[in-house]
């Protein structure tokens, strides 16, 4: 399987999937982020992974750093009650695990290997006191569950299932305007309540997504979003892997939406080339009052320190991905 394929499966079913007539170019220095946030995505063409910085205003990418070799990083959020990030972590391990990122240098921590959840944990979510949560399915079929999280430990307890259909790859978000967590599949939009796990469809938030022109490729393409984030404005900003990897931005208000542009490196300092285009990118997180940084427990240990009685080939996590991905595809496509 190609290469750029394999990561934009793994991306595209590590959260969800929508679809939806091309979409214009942003007015210059529009949208842009809330004053004191930052916005950053983890590039999936290397090892080890990079840290970029993201330009909300037109995709651009500067490098911040290196991550961990033959690991990637899902669904993180930042702690709003101490300013911490949180990731999901996945190196070729079954279960995939908790890690606290260094927001500076990219550098992970990895906490511990989530247990007493799913097979596959997918988002962390954080309410605004700072209590934690995650987002876990078994595989293709199964309905997604939120569990209440330990951030020291990783432990998962109390999963309460969404109810929400399988017929699609979900992803979630914390806003915290509001201090709601928000899921969407397909183009539908709902609420989850963290108590009860109930998930109540919110038709006002729908993303009735539009196709868009891909930078250099003669044709449209669809929305595959990959991960969702809002800032402190309340807006949802969302990274999709449709040509390679993309910046779209919801005015969660007004319900506008805009094609910011396609994630790429303007001035060349990691890859030779520039402009780049063909970076895939895996994620977005926005943060405020600096970089964040790193976290964990007191029983937290390197990325490289992963334990050999947990090792599974890298190549069944990807697999377990890239199934429920193409899963969803298939789904959608035939609707």
């Amino acid at each position: 399987m190609n290469k750029n394929v394999t990561k934009r499966a793994v991306a595209v079913a590590a959260l969800s999937l929508l679809v939806g007539a091309p979409l214009a170019a942003h007015a210059a220095g529009e949208p842009t982020l809330p004053a004191g946030q930052q916005m950053f995505t983890f590039d999936f063409d290397e090892s080890p992974a990079y840290l970029w910085s993201v330009d909300p205003t037109d995709a651009g990418l500067a490098p911040i750093g290196l991550g961990t070799p033959d690991t990637g990083f899902i669904g993180a959020q930042q702690n709003p009650a101490d300013g911490r990030v949180y990731a999901v972590g996945f190196d070729g391990t079954i279960p995939t695990f908790l890690a606290s990122m260094n927001m500076t240098t990219g550098v992970g921590e990895k906490i511990h290997n989530f247990v007493g959840g799913q097979v596959l944990t997918t988002k962390i979510l954080i309410n605004n006191a700072g209590d934690a949560f995650a987002i876990g399915v078994d595989g293709p079929g199964s309905s997604p569950s939120i569990y209440d999280l330990n951030l020291d430990s990783a432990v998962l307890s109390d999963p309460r299932e969404l109810g929400i259909t399988d017929a699609c790859i979900f992803g979630a978000a914390h806003n915290p305007v509001d201090d709601t967590f928000y899921a969407f599949c397909d183009d539908a939009a709902y609420t989850i309540d963290w108590t009860t796990g109930v998930a109540t469809a919110d038709p006002a938030h729908d993303l009735d997504w539009e196709d868009y022109l891909c930078p250099g490729i003669p044709e449209t393409r669809n929305v595959f979003p990959t991960d969702y984030a809002f800032d402190a404005n309340g807006d949802l900003w969302v990274s999709s892997a449709g040509c390679v990897s993309e910046l779209l931005f919801f005015d969660f208000a007004s319900g506008s939406q805009t094609f910011v542009g396609q994630m790429h490196e303007a001035t060349p300092s990691l890859y030779s080339n520039a402009p780049n285009f063909d970076i895939s990118t895996q994620g977005i997180l926005i943060t405020t009052g600096g970089a964040g940084s790193s976290g964990g427990g007191s029983d937290s240990e390197h990325l490289a320190d992963t334990g050999a009685s947990d090792s599974v080939n890298a190549l069944a996590v990807l697999t377990l991905i890239a199934t429920i991905a193409a899963v969803a595809i298939r789904r959608r496509r035939a609707s």
